[in-house]
């Protein structure tokens, strides 16, 4: 419906806050508001108008009746819905209107004002301008405009704070020279579903190609047979997601200025050849902590209450700040978002306080302790933010439990895995320079590679760009890591006991033989005979599967000897290999020392 409050607002050239408005009393001075006006449905002419000093408000009515803004006394006043549409000239001033025909007519005719303002039907040589010009030119430059069809649309989406504009008069009927309003900007051109939408859409981005503006055409996805852009809204679409699908347009490897009906695909698919991929040049792969954690979505699991929040909240103090990230590894300075979905304020400002016992708060760190979860509008805030934020950002997800998406019970859990996580690896590609990180628990059950043991299907591990997994490793806190584009490592950690924070001690390989292995080294020395796996491992308080890998690699390395099958020695005995059992040669134990045969079966 007409905001009718707002038109009289603008006719005499005020303000208007959102819910009411005031301008200049009649005789006064172009910035005096003496006179108020807010919309009341059951009021005379659905509008009330006050005044502050001395104004009449009868005589205001009186000169909007002149000017078609409200109905002549004695007469209904007739509030299309929608409509009427008001175009306006650059200054503001409203030039013409498209009107709604009543029923049972259908359709819409225009309306232009005449040398008494009064409305007569027809354009009656009135120049057309674009709707909603004023607002298009007041937009910053570099927002994008997006092209509807049809005022509704338009008035849709500027609801929604983006820039939009349509022509009078239905498809086929944009002008050439509404390209001069345009010309510096990107345009986003939506594309209506059916063949007069997509005809439209060609010649429109046909006009504006030829005058030199930028522009994509985009058809939504999900639109039903004469479908629009109000109806991909009213079906829940957003104006986060209409913002990411155009820059997925905008990043087609096609020319843009490629005048089709859209949506016709710019590059066939499968057409890349291993020549024009060896031909493109990528940025290097850009980190948040160099050569720790680089940009892109990452996963880090770890036991409860084991330190995994300590370390990203260490995190992202050194990136915020550009500090030093585990002590010792310069980071540059990121904005910083910290999503502490398990925290109260209260406990985040303890563990905040503990990590920075003397102050030095970094202005670019920023928390949040509520959000909703993924398949809720949790990626939509993250845009936002990011949008607020601009430039590379680092942002934690403390814990994966509290974002992911409800199951909905018709896929697997390998595919509810998979699919849940997704947006946020979607959006670490449209946004350069972003690192999201997840935390994340991991299974109670050992297992011999670390990433085995992160909690949920592969479809949760097989998604991030990166894999973290910090654990202990007899008297060694490891961070282990994987990923698609950084080379496998194992660091050795420590803890600062004042702060809780972590700090790297160095390659995991190079601490390993002087704690679990030298715990295993320990043991046999001091036995009088050759010992077990059993009882290395009830010596050693570890689980009987890990020590007996670590005794196989070990007697592998020459670090230790075996005394027959199944025992072992320190130091090794200087004596050739042989096999356990001659017999099955696929039983031979590499590095075994001693006798073997079918006496040691």
């Amino acid at each position: 419906m007409s905001n009718v409050a707002e038109e009289i607002t603008r006719h005499y050239r005020g303000n208007w806050t959102g819910k009411a408005g005031t301008f200049p009393t009649p005789g006064h001075g172009p910035k005096d508001r003496g006179m108020s006006v807010t919309n009341a449905p059951g009021a005379p002419d659905g509008v009330i108008i006050n005044s502050f000093n001395g104004g009449d408000p009868l005589q205001v009515k009186d000169e909007l009746r002149a000017a078609g803004i409200l109905p002549q006394r004695g007469k209904a006043r007739a509030i299309p819905a929608p409509g009427p549409y008001i175009y306006r000239d650059a200054t503001g001033a409203p030039t013409f209107r498209v009107v709604r025909k009543t029923s049972p007519e259908k359709g819409f005719y225009q309306q232009h004002l005449d040398s008494t303002r009064q409305w007569i039907k027809g354009l009656n040589g009135t120049d057309p301008v674009p709707y909603r010009l004023p607002e298009l030119i007041a937009a910053p430059a570099d927002e994008p405009v997006y092209i509807c069809e049809g005022e509704k649309d338009a008035d849709a989406l500027a609801a929604r704070g983006l820039v939009a504009t349509t022509n009078s008069g239905g498809a086929g009927k944009w002008r050439e020279n509404f390209a001069s309003y345009l010309i510096g900007r990107e345009c986003v051109i939506l594309q209506d579903n059916d063949e007069a939408g997509r005809k439209h859409t060609a010649d429109v981005t046909r006009k504006l190609v030829a005058a030199g503006v930028d522009c994509v055409t985009l058809a939504l996805p999900g639109l039903p047979d004469k479908g629009d852009v109000s109806d991909w809204l009213a079906a829940g679409g957003t104006a986060a997601t209409l913002v990411l699908l155009a820059a997925k347009a905008w990043d087609s490897p096609a020319p843009l200025r490629q005048v089709k009906a859209a949506p016709t695909p710019l590059r066939k698919f499968g057409s890349l050849t291993a020549v024009e991929l060896g031909a493109m040049k990528f940025d290097p792969l850009g980190y948040v902590v160099p050569g720790i954690l680089p940009d892109g979505l990452a996963l880090l699991a770890g036991k409860p209450k084991f330190g995994k929040s300590f370390m990203a909240m260490g995190l992202s103090i050194a990136v915020a700040s550009g500090g030093l990230a585990f002590g010792s590894i310069q980071c540059e300075a990121r904005n910083v978002l910290y999503c502490a979905l398990e925290d109260s304020n209260r406990s985040l400002k303890s563990r905040l306080n503990k990590m920075l016992p003397y102050g030095g708060l970094p202005m670019r760190l920023h928390f949040e302790t509520v959000a909703p979860r993924i398949d809720n509008g949790l990626v939509d805030m993250l845009e936002t933010w990011l949008d607020d934020h601009p430039g590379p950002a680092f942002i934690t997800l403390d814990v994966w439990r509290a974002v992911k998406p409800t199951a909905n019970g018709r896929g697997s859990a390998y595919d509810d895995d998979a699919n849940g996580i997704a947006p946020l690896l979607e959006l670490t590609k449209r946004r350069e320079g972003l690192c999201i990180l997840v935390l994340h628990h991991i299974r109670k059950m050992e297992a011999e590679d670390p990433f085995d043991t992160i909690s949920g299907t592969n479809g949760l591990s097989g998604v991030p760009d990166t894999l973290l997994v910090l654990a202990k490793h007899g008297d060694v806190s490891k961070l282990s890591a994987r990923g698609r584009e950084i080379e496998e490592y194992e660091k050795a950690l420590g803890r600062d006991r004042m702060t809780g924070g972590w700090t790297m001690i160095g390659e995991a390989s190079l601490i390993g033989k002087t704690s679990e292995r030298q715990a295993v080294i320990d043991a046999l020395r001091t036995a009088d005979e050759p010992m077990t796996a059993r009882e290395v491992s009830d010596l050693t308080d570890e689980t009987y599967s890990n020590v007996r890998r670590r005794l196989t690699r070990m007697a592998a390395a020459g670090e230790i000897g075996k005394a027959g099958r199944g025992r072992y020695v320190y130091p090794c005995p200087n004596s050739p290999n042989v096999p356990n059992n001659p017999r099955c040669p696929d039983d031979w134990d590499i590095g075994t020392d001693g006798t073997g045969g079918p006496d040691n079966d």
